[in-house]
C-alpha cells in the first residue's frame, strides 16, 4: 500500500489508487487540501461477548471530472485519538507544525 502524501507548500494531498493496471498502481490523484472532507467516527455493536466499540478517522474526496467519492478509513483505539490524527494532520498543512516537540513544552 503507497501512502497518501501531504504537500504543505502546494497545499495537495496526493492519494494513489489501490487499484492496479497492467503495468502498475494508476496514476496518482492530486487534491485540493480546502477540498478534502475528514471525518470521525464511533461504532458500536453487540457480540456474543458483549457490546464492542470501535472509533477511526477518514479522509475522502470527490473524484475529479465526477460525482463519484472517493474514502479511506481507519481504526484508532479511542475517540480522542482518531480527533487527535486530525489535529496533527490540520496542523501540519495549517500551522508548519514538524514534530510535538515544537508545540509542547519540556
Amino acid at each position: 500500500m503507497i501512502p497518501t502524501r501531504f504537500h504543505r507548500q502546494r497545499r495537495e494531498v496526493c492519494f494513489v489508487p489501490e487499484k492496479k493496471s497492467r503495468d502498475g498502481y494508476e496514476a496518482p490523484v492530486f487534491v485540493p487540501w480546502e477540498s478534502l472532507r475528514v471525518w470521525v467516527f464511533e461504532t458500536r455493536g453487540a457480540t456474543q461477548y458483549g457490546v464492542q466499540q470501535q472509533y477511526g478517522m477518514g479522509i475522502g474526496y470527490v473524484l475529479p471530472g465526477t460525482d463519484k467519492w472517493v474514502k479511506t478509513e481507519f481504526m484508532t483505539p479511542a475517540l480522542p485519538l482518531a480527533i487527535s490524527e486530525w489535529e496533527a494532520l490540520r496542523s501540519y498543512m495549517e500551522y508548519e507544525v514538524n514534530s510535538l516537540d515544537e508545540i509542547q513544552s519540556p
